[in-house]
Parts: C-alpha cells; structure tokens; sequence
C-alpha cells in the first residue's frame, strides 16, 4: 500500500494535477459552474412561479395555479434526481487525475453512464442509513415511554390517539408543548443516529469510486466496506487535514443566506427582501465556485489517491509514474 499520510498524498495530488495535460482547474471550473448555475436558475424559476401562483387568486385561477405548481414541482424533481449523477462526474475526474491521466469535459459524465449502477449505489447507501435511523429511534421511543416524560407525552396526545378531538392539530399551543415534551427523546435519538450511522457512513465513503470504476452496485458497497476495514481512519485523517476547506463551503453557504441571518439578528438591510435574498445568494455561489475552482481538484486528487492506494483491483500509480512522484 502507498503512503497515507494526508500531507503525502496531498503533495503527490499536487505534482499529479500539474502534469495533466488539460487543466484540471479548467474542468472544476466547468463543472461547479453547471452545478451552481443549474441551482442559481432553478432558484430564481422558482421564484418566478411562486410571484405566479399568487398572482392566480380565487377560483378562477385554481387552473392556472395547478398547472405552475405541477411545472414546479417536475422541474425541482428533475434537478433533485439530475444533479447528483453530474455532480459525481468529478469523482470519476479526480480518478483519473490519481492515476496519472487526464481528465477532460466528456468524464464528467461517467454517471449518467452509469446512471443504473449509481442510483443502485445511492439508493442502497440511503437505505442502510434510513435503517439505522429508524432503528434507533423505535428503540429510544419504546424505552422514552417507559420514563416520566413518556407518561406526559402519552396524557397531551390521549385526545389525539383516543380520537375525541382530532382538531387538536390545528391547536398551535398543544403543538408546541408536544415538541417540548419530545425534545429529550429526539436529542438522544439523533445523538446515538450520529455515533452508529458516522462509522457506517465510512465505511461505505468508497463505494460511489467503485461504480464508477464498473462494480456493480450492490458489490460497490460490499467492495467499499473491505476496502475501508481497518482504512477508515485514514479517511478521518484526510477529512480533518482539509477541515479548512468544508469549513470554507461552509461559510459560502452562510453568505448565500447572510439575509436570513442578518434578519434573525435585527440588522435592517437597504434592499428589499427578495433583492437581499438574490443578491447574497449570488454572491454566495460566486465565493462556492472560486473555493471549488482554486481548490477541489486537489483535495479530490488525495482522496483518489487513498482509494488508488487500498483498492486491489487498482494500483494507485504506475512505477514510472510514482518514481518521478518521488524525485
């Protein structure tokens, strides 16, 4: 196995990028500003057939309304079920690029190539994650009941469950008081959810290389869990050695709602509230594609390079390659 210290392999993505031939910046520019400008128009239609809808009041417009809601929804659905198999392209990208090959426009395709293979993988990865969840929180609920709380909880929902006064949904105090009474049960569910589902989450991180590679799904993550036993933790370690650059995305998505946030603390804006919401949200997706184009392409680079590394089907590079790597 290669090396697997993060700051290796970074150094080796880093003389890997600038032997390719064509630029891998160029391809991460491409491809953040498809994902970003896809999310930038799907935002701003949606803007527009809401200023639709409501313009459509009364019985008269209940058509017109329909049909707007019905065009909304298809389009959100589409890019909601689109976007993910253009994002993972890059993954496919990055492959490349570890392997000491070029990555050019048409590989950031390689899921919709894939397409099957990819929802499989993801379709599966969500099922083993909503299992866990479920699990738990059945198990926290039943023992929950159990507990004074749960006595409570159980004497606030009897008009509910007895079925004497159904209209108590519409009551916004009784809402309330359920959600107090329930907050110690779904602190501790999701609290124990994190510590079961981050070591699962893990161990299948390198099933999406896999598909892509021509695994079948159901094998990706089989695949993936071999590949990360007793692995995983170098994955940790890279994931923390680039803990500036998510905490980087992190704050262009706060700068796409600094709106929001600035309402929340009372701070008044000179624009409207819809010319804040568009301008910040702009600005936000400005700052995402130059973190992604400055940065992507080399912290994709070292992940390829980990899994190049511990994948036995794979070699991570050739010799001649790793010896110039080395001079």
């Amino acid at each position: 196995m290669t090396a697997t210290k993060p700051s290796d392999l970074s150094r080796q993505a880093k003389t890997l990028l600038t032997r390719s031939l064509y630029d891998p910046k160029k391809l991460v520019l491409l491809h953040a500003a498809v994902s970003l400008g896809i999310t930038l128009l799907m935002t701003a239609l949606s803007y527009f057939f809401s200023l639709k809808i409501a313009d459509t009041g009364g019985l008269a417009g209940m058509g017109t309304r329909s049909i707007l809601t019905t065009i909304q929804s298809v389009l959100e659905f589409l890019v909601m079920v689109l976007l993910p198999f253009w994002e993972i392209g890059i993954l496919f990208s990055a492959l490349r690029w570890a392997s000491g090959e070029d990555a050019t426009p048409p590989d950031l395709l390689r899921g919709f190539h894939r397409f099957r293979a990819v929802l499989g993988a993801k379709l599966l990865q969500g099922v083993v994650l909503i299992a866990i969840s479920i699990a738990v929180v059945y198990t926290c609920t039943f023992f929950y009941l159990m507990t004074p709380y749960g006595t409570r909880l159980m004497e606030l929902m009897d008009p509910l469950l007895m079925g004497s006064d159904p209209e108590i949904l519409m009551d916004e105090a009784w809402v309330n008081t359920i959600m107090e009474e329930m907050a110690p049960l779904m602190t501790v569910s999701w609290v124990i959810v994190a510590f079961l589902a981050i070591p699962v989450f893990y161990r299948l991180r390198f099933a999406d290389y896999a598909v892509l590679e021509g695994t079948p799904a159901f094998r990706s993550l089989i695949q993936s869990v071999q590949m990360t036993k007793g692995n995983w933790r170098h994955l940790l370690k890279i994931d923390l050695y680039f803990w500036w650059f998510y905490l980087l995305q992190i704050l262009t998505v706060a700068i796409s709602y600094r709106d929001t946030i600035l309402e929340w603390l009372g701070i008044p804006l000179p624009l409207s509230r819809d010319g804040s919401f568009f301008l910040f949200y702009i600005v936000g997706i400005v700052c995402q594609c130059v973190l992604l184009w400055q940065c992507q392409s080399k912290v994709l680079t070292t992940y390829g390079l980990l899994y190049r590394g511990i994948c036995p089907q794979n070699p991570p590079i050739d010799p001649e390659t790793q010896s110039k790597l080395s001079d």
